[in-house]
């Protein structure tokens, strides 16, 4: 039998390696457009998990809490009993577990909630509040609780607001207005409305 010449061994030596090289990149090739197809699965499944509609601030009463969002609107969950939840609901042991929509806001800029009442400041200054109306927290010219928003009478530039509310008898609201004045309504058994008075049935 006749043996190959150094040259032509050499030849198919070359063959080989440059077969073998050819193998593996297309092999690495695939591996690595496989790994870039199951990266963007990730990262599509990253974007369709996050919530279209997140939460940019919370708050919390004694027993329920709230959450603004992105586009203005506002969800609450917990204890119903007051229509603190806003949702055009309300009764003794009634509560949700899951946050439900409070009707008619698509506007607001900001919340808080009280005791058992919760209130919103709109983009355009005016506040809406719901719930508990006992001490008149509301701001609406009544003691009558609401399941809905109902609008703070006389406020129009309010740029900040906050509640307070505790078993001690502290339900109240205040609103921060444009030119740094400070209005409050609500119980003022404590003098916690500011207006230089207080008692047992002061309300304002």
């Amino acid at each position: 039998m006749k043996r190959p010449s150094p040259r032509n061994f050499l030849t198919f030596c070359l063959l080989t390696l440059t077969v073998l090289l050819a193998a593996s990149c297309a092999s690495n090739s695939d591996s690595s457009n496989s790994e870039n197809s199951n990266t963007d699965d990730l990262s599509n499944l990253a974007e369709n998990s996050t919530p279209a509609n997140t939460a940019t601030s919370i708050t919390a009463g004694l027993g329920h809490s709230c959450a603004l969002h992105q586009d203005g609107t506002i969800s609450c969950w917990g204890n119903n009993e007051n229509g603190q939840l806003g949702n055009g609901q309300k009764g003794r042991h009634l509560v949700s577990s899951v946050p439900v929509e409070v009707v008619g806001i698509t506007d607001a800029t900001a919340i808080t909630a009280g005791g058992d009442h919760s209130c919103a400041l709109h983009q355009d200054g005016t506040i809406s509040c719901w719930g508990n109306n006992l001490w008149g927290q509301l701001g609406d010219e009544t003691d009558t609780d609401s399941a809905v928003p109902v609008e703070v009478a006389g406020i129009t530039d309010a740029t900040a607001i906050t509640t307070g509310g505790t078993l001690g008898g502290g339900w109240h609201s205040c609103a921060l207005h444009q030119d740094g004045t400070i209005s409050c309504w609500g119980n003022n058994e404590h003098g916690q409305l500011g207006n230089g008075q207080h008692g047992d049935d002061a309300i304002s």
